[in-house]
């Protein structure tokens, strides 16, 4: 029995393809903002009990003393940050343990070009917004 070979070509355009057709459904599944919104509502909890949320939001609160900036966006707040090391170790610990508790919120961070600020993204939906402007404010 003779057992042809597929050319290389052939599997490399089926790949790609593949991919580009997962890539596609995977962001119309993220598009879909009406059950994506409605499922972020549900889940707005987080996992401390009222007295470690309010010692978390006061910590939370002297350390933003130290902000350079914070601006308000229509999903969420950016926070600026001094762009040395011990800042970017504040801010990443900072996203570490905040994840644990409240997982529903979205963090981004930008590090600004030669040694530049950090920006603080957190937010998500409007009222992921309004949890965070809590913390903030």
């Amino acid at each position: 029995m003779k057992v042809s070979r597929i050319p290389t070509t052939l599997v490399m355009f089926i790949c790609t393809a593949l991919t580009i057709i997962c890539t596609v459904l995977l962001l119309y599944q993220e598009g879909d903002s009406s059950e994506g919104e409605e499922k972020q509502v549900e889940q707005i909890t987080c996992q401390l009990d009222d007295s470690a949320l309010k010692l978390r939001i006061s910590v939370f609160s002297q350390w933003l003393l130290l902000k350079e900036e914070v601006i308000e966006l229509e999903d969420g707040y950016s926070i600026r940050f001094p762009g040395n090391a011990e800042w970017t170790e504040r801010v990443i610990e900072f996203i570490k343990s905040e994840r644990l508790c409240c997982s529903f919120i979205k963090f981004k961070l930008t590090f600004e070009p030669n040694n530049g600020p950090i920006w603080l993204f957190m937010g998500g939906s409007t009222e992921i917004k309004k949890f965070v402007g809590m913390m903030i404010k």
